[in-house]
């Protein structure tokens, strides 16, 4: 398998999903929540996307000439899977990256869930068993809980008094540690970050 792992800002960058149903609704969303410039196109369009306000909706099925450079990713979500090849070999011989719900292992791009917790992102693909990913996702949530995202914070809000690198490198072997959750726990995130100061 060759797909890497990889964060892409996608912030004012324009996206196209083809499909109007729930799966459609789902990768819309994702998309806008990172700031991204959406456009569906579909001849029949689920009410939850109808309620989006942020994207772009066309409602008639997809032609050819909707296949655009102005796209850095193309996203299928019918379940035509005639359609759906035919849209990714038109992104191929344009270069555009493609994610495909029917066959993931026919598109260039994957979709993984997503758990946040404050600043720290954690994607989950599972070779195409989303049950997996739902279990993982949620046993990776159970473990950034708050004195995680805490300890986050703390450390982030230092980065910029740490000038030197090998300092910063010691500061995080020190302190990204269940010590460091610990003194969270029983102290509060405060205490914490008065300790870490005191060794700057």
């Amino acid at each position: 398998m060759g797909y890497m792992p990889i964060f892409a800002n996608v912030q004012g960058k324009k996206i196209l999903v083809v499909g109007g149903g729930k799966v459609a609704f789902r990768k819309a969303s994702r998309f806008i929540r990172y700031g991204a410039e959406v456009t569906v196109i579909a001849p029949d369009i689920c009410e939850d996307l109808e309620k989006l306000e942020e994207i772009k909706l066309i409602k008639r099925k997809v032609a050819p000439q909707d296949i655009k450079k102005d796209y850095i990713f193309v996203l299928t979500a019918t379940n035509d899977s005639c359609l759906n090849r035919e849209i990714g070999f038109l992104c191929k011989t344009m270069d555009i990256p493609i994610n495909r719900s029917d066959d993931y292992s026919e598109g260039d791009l994957i979709t993984g869930s997503v758990v946040e917790a404050g600043g720290i992102h954690v994607s989950v693909f599972s070779s195409g068993v989303p049950e997996m990913s739902k279990f993982v996702s949620k046993k990776i949530e159970e473990t950034l809980d708050k004195p995680v995202r805490e300890l986050h914070e703390v450390l982030k809000s230092l980065r910029g008094k740490i000038n030197s690198s090998e300092r910063k490198k010691k500061i995080y072997e020190r302190f990204v540690s269940d010590v460091a959750l610990d003194m969270i726990k029983e102290q509060g995130a405060e205490e914490l970050k008065e300790e870490i100061l005191k060794c700057l």
